[in-house]
């Protein structure tokens, strides 16, 4: 999941504009998420061929709100270049995987905790229980974010753990200034869940009054 705070700066932007008083959430409409669609497409498209490659692929999804693996990035992409239509099939079949995921998760969640009721924020803030510093409740020191990263999925096919990129844009992304440094889970969760819901308002321009850019991003 962290991995849509450094590879989508759109949905970020999407985050910090409603936690510093953006437009009003609302629905999506079909019109408005295709020409989404169409325009991280274009935006991603970085050669201009028409096509996205597997890099490309995968920032695509994650600018779109998804939370893909190195794994489904691969199988989605089959080892081609993805034309739009093929690149839209793939966000939509990835969004019905991610939100039965999803739902899974909330279920597993009440399951152990005998809870009635559960939000997508309070499941995400669970999943960084593991690593929450015992003397400093509430927060993780970066340094112990940033060894689970890199030692988790090293193993898998293609690895899914973090690389030394990733960490320094994890890094910026977050406002942390050295390893020491702790950062509040909540903050971090609820940006996580907002970005991984970013068709919430409907954003068609680039007009800075409309949207303004994330305070640590390079998008252009």
């Amino acid at each position: 999941m962290l991995r849509s705070l450094v590879g989508s700066e759109m949905c970020i932007r999407d985050s910090i504009n409603a936690e510093y008083g953006g437009s009003q959430f609302r629905p999506m409409s079909e019109q408005e998420l295709r020409y989404e669609i169409e325009r991280c497409f274009k935006i991603q498209d970085k050669d201009s061929d028409g096509t996205l490659d597997e890099r490309e692929l995968g920032t695509y999804l994650r600018a779109l709100g998804l939370c893909p693996t190195n794994a489904e990035i691969q199988a989605a992409g089959g080892g081609k270049n993805l034309s739009l239509e093929d690149a839209t099939q793939v966000y939509h079949d990835l969004k019905t995987a991610s939100d039965k995921k999803a739902e899974d998760a909330r279920e597993k969640f009440k399951a152990e905790n005998k809870a009635a009721n559960v939000d997508d924020l309070t499941v995400i803030m669970d999943m960084f229980k593991a690593w929450e510093d015992p003397q400093n409740p509430g927060t993780i020191q970066f340094a112990q974010l940033k060894n689970g990263l890199k030692i988790f999925g090293k193993a898998d096919n293609p690895p899914e753990n973090f690389d030394d990129g990733e960490i320094d844009a994890l890094k910026r992304v977050l406002g942390v200034q050295g390893d020491a440094d702790s950062i509040q889970i909540e903050q971090v969760a609820n940006w996580i869940e907002r970005t991984n819901k970013p068709h919430t308002y409907a954003r068609l321009t680039d007009d800075e009054t409309h949207w303004p850019r994330f305070p640590n991003s390079n998008y252009a």
